[in-house]
This record gives C-alpha cells, sequence and structure tokens, in this order.
C-alpha cells in the first residue's frame, strides 16, 4: 500500500483560557489517500472544524498545537516554516468555507480574486489568468462567466458564488481540498448540485477531499471513507458502507437512530439526551459516557480508551470492544 497523501497523527489543540484549558481536539489521527474523499462526522463543537483549520496550520488566535504530527507528502507540516506554509496554502492544499462571502471579498470583482490566486501559484500573466479564469467558470456551470466574472460576490446567488469559491480552490489543481461544511448555507436542490461538481472534479483532477460536515445523508452519497469525531475525537471510522450498515459506537448508532427517515413515520424521534459541553468539562475516561445508553460498569473508571481494530479496515473506540 502506497503512503497516505495526508497522515494526521495524535493532534491535540488546546487553547488557555481564563478557566483553564479548553482541550479541542484530543489526539485525533487520520489518513487520507490519494484521489480519496474523507468524511468527518460530528454535531457541532466537536473538534472536525479545527481539525481542518491545523492541516493548513489556521488555528484562531489563543489556540496551539501543542503535540502531534500532520504529514503532507512526507513533510511535517507543522516543522515548515510560515514562508513554505504560504506556498502550500492555495497551491497544494485548498480550502472551501461554508459560507462563501467568508471566502470572497465583497469589495473585489470574482475576475480580481480569481487572478490573484492563478497569477501567485502558477505564474501566469494578466491575459493567461483570465482566460484560465473564464474557462474555470465555465467548466463548473456559471452561465456566461465572460459576464459574471466581472461582478462582485453580492451579485451572485448563494449556489453561484459557492461554485466560484470551488473555482478558486480548484484553480492551481491542488492536491488536497479541505471543505468545511460547503453546502450548509444552501438550499437542498443547490446542495445536491454542489456536492455533484465536487465529486466529479475530485475524480477528474485525482483530488483528495478532507469533507467535514453533520449531514450523514451527504456522507452516504460523496465519501469513500468516514471518521466520526466527538468531542475532540475520533470514535469510530470505517468505509462508508462498513458503516452505514454495521456501525458500531453507541454515538454512531446514536446519530443513525436520530436521522428522520421517510419509511419510518410512526416511530418516535430519536434524539441525543444531553449535551456535549464544553472542552474544559470534559471528562478525562469516554467522552461519550455522560450521554451513553450502553455503558458499561467499568466504563466510569478507565481514564482513557484505546482505538480498537474491530476488523481490518474498521476502527472503534469503546470499551465494549476492548
Amino acid at each position: 500500500m502506497s503512503d497516505p497523501l495526508l497522515s494526521i497523527e495524535k493532534l491535540r489543540i488546546y487553547f488557555r483560557l481564563p478557566r483553564g484549558t479548553l482541550k479541542a481536539v484530543e489526539g485525533v489521527s487520520l489518513d487520507i489517500s490519494r484521489g480519496q474523499i474523507i468524511g468527518l462526522v460530528g454535531e457541532s463543537g466537536g473538534g472536525k472544524s479545527m481539525v481542518g483549520l491545523s492541516v493548513l496550520r489556521l488555528i484562531p488566535e489563543g489556540g496551539r498545537i501543542v503535540s502531534g504530527k500532520i504529514v503532507f507528502e512526507g513533510k511535517n507540516l507543522l516543522s515548515l516554516s510560515d514562508y513554505e506554509m504560504r506556498h502550500i496554502r492555495g497551491s497544494d492544499i485548498s480550502m472551501i468555507l461554508q459560507d462563501p462571502l467568508t471566502s470572497l471579498n465583497p469589495a473585489f470583482r470574482i475576475k480580481s480574486q480569481m487572478l490573484d490566486v492563478l497569477r501567485l501559484h502558477k505564474g501566469y500573466d494578466k491575459k493567461e489568468a483570465e482566460l484560465v479564469a473564464i474557462e474555470l467558470l465555465h467548466n463548473i456551470g456559471i452561465p456566461d462567466p465572460e459576464k459574471n466574472i466581472y461582478k462582485y460576490p453580492h451579485q451572485l446567488s448563494g449556489g453561484m458564488r459557492q461554485r466560484v469559491v470551488i473555482a478558486i480552490a480548484f484553480s492551481c489543481n491542488p492536491k488536497l481540498i479541505i471543505a468545511d461544511e460547503p453546502t450548509t448555507a444552501l438550499d437542498v436542490t443547490i446542495q445536491a448540485q454542489i456536492l455533484r461538481l465536487l465529486k466529479n472534479l475530485s475524480e477528474e483532477y485525482q483530488t483528495s477531499v478532507l469533507f467535514i460536515t453533520h449531514d450523514l445523508g451527504i456522507v452516504a452519497n460523496l465519501c469513500d471513507r468516514v471518521a466520526v469525531i466527538y468531542a475532540g475525537e475520533i470514535v469510530e471510522a470505517a468505509h462508508t458502507r462498513e458503516l452505514f450498515l454495521n456501525p458500531k459506537h453507541p454515538y454512531t448508532r446514536a446519530l443513525f437512530r436520530s436521522i428522520p427517515r421517510h419509511d419510518r413515520k410512526q416511530e418516535q424521534f430519536q434524539s441525543i439526551e444531553g449535551m456535549m459541553g464544553i472542552p474544559i468539562d470534559w471528562p478525562d475516561r469516554c467522552k461519550f459516557y455522560p450521554r451513553c445508553t450502553e455503558k458499561l460498569d467499568t466504563c466510569e473508571h478507565t481514564e482513557s480508551v484505546d482505538f480498537l481494530a474491530y476488523s481490518p479496515d474498521h476502527l472503534v473506540r469503546c470499551l465494549k470492544y476492548q
């Protein structure tokens, strides 16, 4: 087996606050192979976005990576200088955010923002960059790209803005795309179009994708493999089909039970009781213990639970399988 394109090893991200240390990410390990789409699934506040930001070393102010490695093409990104990271961002690794207006500068036309990326990372002159930008917009389904490239972001619909962001992300043919809930703000029809576009582009360019989401429906149709994160820890990881057919961790199973389904209209909606809480208050034992309906007597007194290979390619962090 070839080495993974990206390997995150025992990543820990802490924030120091007046109340104490906020442990946003606690020992996350994750591999992404070339051309693979990996889904990182979990509820809000679980640390999934922080994992994505850490790959680009864009941790918010006050946070720091206290331990671990992020190895990209054999290089530990945490050991690179800021200058070296600037050349990787946008060129080898790109990011698509949830709100396209967060990525696009409202004060500049689409043309200006696309050309800046192409000229910086590809070395095109202005005319070459403009031709490439128009072709990119055409390929992602922007109508009349020669005209729309001169518009400001607010003059485009939400779906078109997100297509522009995707075009910018793929413009330098990156090896890895980090997509942080890129369809949450879109309606269902546009969401399906954006997901289909992302999948097609990933296959065409052989680009790996780390797709961060809370929507298991999206994961089922898009991702090759899924990692479930809870309270800063990955609790289960498997191929998508395996995870959906045979979920093992109590949190994963609870997530599936909480999904409304058209074929279960008469069943009572099953929510996950309790709250995740804030990272400062997370226990040292299994983080899901306070909400778990399948807990064992030993769970309360076991400080750490290691990943277990339930099957050769299905990992789970739960005492039930130790």
